[in-house]
C-alpha cells in the first residue's frame, strides 16, 4: 500500500508538471507574449489582424537569419526568440493576433500595464489599426507625447492625416499623435501618389488627361487621404484638367470579397467612366484613379472590365484605349498578375518594396511586402544590440532608430537605404517603386526612377535569386 501511495504521489506530480508545461506552452502560443526566464529580453509586440501578415513577418526574420544579423533561438506559433550578432542579446518577436479597434486599443493597454511590457510595437495593417496602437501609446506617453514608453513602427498604414476621434477635432497628422515615437517604414499616400502621377505623365510623354476622375470611399480614412493625395498631385502634374470626385458612386458598405459581382451602383459607375471617356471632344485620356482598399479596388476594376467597349490589345494608343487606372498600394501582386493580359486598358500600383527585393522575394516564393518585415526586423536587431546585462529601455531604442542611417550596400540593408527624417517618416530616393499591367502583355511591369529623377522604361518583373552576402 506504501508503494501504492507513492506511486500515485509520483504519477500526480508528473500530471502536475505536465499541465504546467502545457499552460506555459499554451500561454506563449495563444497570448505570444513568453514567460522568459532571463531579464534581458527585449520585448517586441507584433500587432497583425491575421496570421498572413505574420507569416510575412516571419519570413523577414529568416531573411535577418540568412542575412547573420540575427540567429534565431526558438520558434513557437506566434513567437520567435532571436538573439542579436554582436552582443547577443535576446529579442522576442510575437504576435497579437487582435481585430477591432476597441480590441487593439484594449490588448495594446494591457501589455503596456503587464510586467515586461515590449519595447516596441509593429502594426498594423491598415490607417484605423495603426492610430489605434498609436492613441493607446500616447496614453501612456502623457497628452504631451513623445516622453516615454514604447516606440511604434509603422509597415503598411500610408495615409499622411488620420481622423481624430476626439469631438471637435479635425484630422491629425498620424505620425504627430505620439511625436518623436513613430517611425514609417512605407511611403505615406503623398509620396505614393506623387509617384504614380509622375510616373504616368511620363508614359504620357506630356499630354494632359480630358478629363481625372477619382473614386473614393468617405468612409474609409485611408480613402479619403489617398484621394486628396491623388487629387494634389494632379493638380501639379496636369492643371488643366476637369477633375470629378465620385464619392457617391458606391455601393456601401463596400464588399469584403473582391471576386463578388459588382451591385447597380459600380455597374453605372463604369458605364459613365466609357460613356463620358468617349464623348471627349478631340479624344483624349481619361484618368481613373481608385484609392481604396483591396476588395473594392478589384470591384469597380471588374465592372470596368465588364462594361468595356473593346476586347483587351484592341483600340487606340498601342492597345490601350482611352482609360488609365490608378490605384494605391493595396492590390497585391498576385491578384495584378491575374489581370495582367485581361484588363482593355492599363493600371498603375504603388509598392513598398524595391524592383530588385520584389524580384528576390518572387524568387523565393513569398510576397514582396517580406522587404519591409526584413527591414523592420534589421532595424530592431541593429538598435537592441547593446552591451550589458539588462533590457534595454524605450527610450534608448527610440534615439538609435532616430539616428539610424544605412547606405543601400551596407551589410545590414535590404539592398536600399534605411534611415529616418525628424518626424518619422522614412527618407531616401529608392524607396518604394510603381507597378503597371497592359492590355496587350501577361506580365507585371516595374518602373523605377533613373539617377536624375526621371523614370525608366517598363521591364517585366522575373523572379531573381535571393544573393545573401557573408
Amino acid at each position: 500500500m506504501n508503494r501504492i501511495g507513492q506511486a500515485l504521489l509520483l504519477a500526480g506530480g508528473l500530471a502536475l508538471a505536465a499541465f504546467m508545461v502545457y499552460t506555459l506552452r499554451f500561454d506563449l502560443n495563444h497570448s505570444g507574449k513568453g514567460r522568459d526566464s532571463t531579464a534581458d529580453v527585449a520585448r517586441v509586440a507584433v500587432v497583425y489582424p491575421d496570421r498572413t501578415l505574420w507569416r510575412e513577418f516571419r519570413h523577414g526574420v529568416l531573411v535577418c537569419a540568412r542575412k547573420r544579423l540575427l540567429k534565431v533561438i526558438e520558434e513557437v506559433e506566434g513567437s520567435i526568440l532571436v538573439e542579436t550578432a554582436r552582443h547577443r542579446r535576446k529579442v522576442r518577436f510575437h504576435l497579437l493576433d487582435v481585430r477591432g479597434l476597441r480590441e487593439t486599443k484594449e490588448e495594446v493597454r494591457t501589455l503596456l500595464n503587464a510586467p515586461g511590457a515590449p519595447v516596441a510595437f509593429v502594426g498594423s495593417s491598415n490607417t484605423v489599426l495603426t492610430e489605434a496602437i498609436a492613441q493607446a501609446l500616447r496614453g501612456l506617453a502623457g497628452s504631451g507625447g513623445g516622453g516615454r514608453g514604447p516606440v511604434l513602427l509603422v509597415p503598411w498604414a500610408s495615409a499622411v492625416l488620420a481622423p481624430s476621434h476626439e469631438p471637435g477635432e479635425g484630422p491629425v497628422a498620424l505620425l504627430d499623435i505620439n511625436p518623436g515615437r513613430i517611425f514609417r517604414f512605407c511611403p505615406n499616400n503623398q509620396r505614393q501618389a506623387d509617384s504614380l502621377v509622375g510616373c504616368l505623365a511620363a508614359s504620357e510623354k506630356g499630354e494632359e488627361p480630358a478629363r481625372v476622375v477619382v473614386v473614393e470611399d468617405r468612409l474609409d480614412p485611408y480613402s479619403v487621404d489617398l484621394g486628396a493625395a491623388f487629387h494634389r498631385a494632379v493638380e501639379r502634374v496636369a492643371p488643366g484638367a476637369e477633375i470629378v470626385e465620385r464619392a457617391d458612386s458606391l455601393s456601401l458598405p463596400l464588399p469584403q470579397d473582391a471576386q463578388a459581382l459588382p451591385g447597380p451602383a459600380e455597374e453605372a459607375l463604369a458605364e459613365s467612366i466609357w460613356r463620358e471617356s468617349e464623348r471627349r471632344p478631340g479624344g483624349g485620356t481619361t484618368w481613373v484613379f481608385l484609392p481604396l482598399q483591396e476588395a473594392p479596388a478589384l470591384w469597380i476594376l471588374n465592372a470596368l472590365r465588364r462594361h468595356a467597349r473593346r476586347e483587351p490589345g484592341s483600340g487606340s494608343r498601342s492597345g490601350q484605349g482611352p482609360l488609365r487606372v490608378v490605384c494605391g498600394d493595396g492590390i497585391s501582386f498576385t491578384n495584378l498578375s491575374a489581370l495582367a493580359g485581361h484588363c482593355p486598358f492599363p493600371v498603375w500600383c504603388s509598392t513598398s518594396s524595391s524592383a530588385p527585393g520584389a524580384a528576390q522575394a518572387l524568387g523565393q516564393g513569398v510576397s514582396p511586402d517580406t522587404q519591409v518585415a526584413a527591414e523592420i526586423v534589421a532595424a530592431l536587431v541593429l538598435c537592441l544590440d547593446l552591451p550589458g546585462g539588462r533590457a534595454p529601455v524605450a527610450d534608448e531604442l527610440r534615439i538609435r532608430l532616430s539616428a539610424l542611417k544605412l547606405s543601400r550596400d551596407d551589410p545590414s540593408a535590404m539592398g536600399r537605404s534605411l534611415a529616418f527624417g525628424r518626424s518619422g517618416e522614412r527618407v531616401g530616393d529608392d524607396l518604394g517603386h510603381v507597378l503597371m499591367i497592359r492590355p496587350d502583355r501577361p506580365e507585371v511591369f516595374a518602373v523605377e526612377r533613373g539617377p536624375s529623377g526621371g523614370w525608366r522604361a517598363p521591364e517585366p518583373l522575373k523572379a531573381a535569386s535571393l544573393v545573401v552576402r557573408p
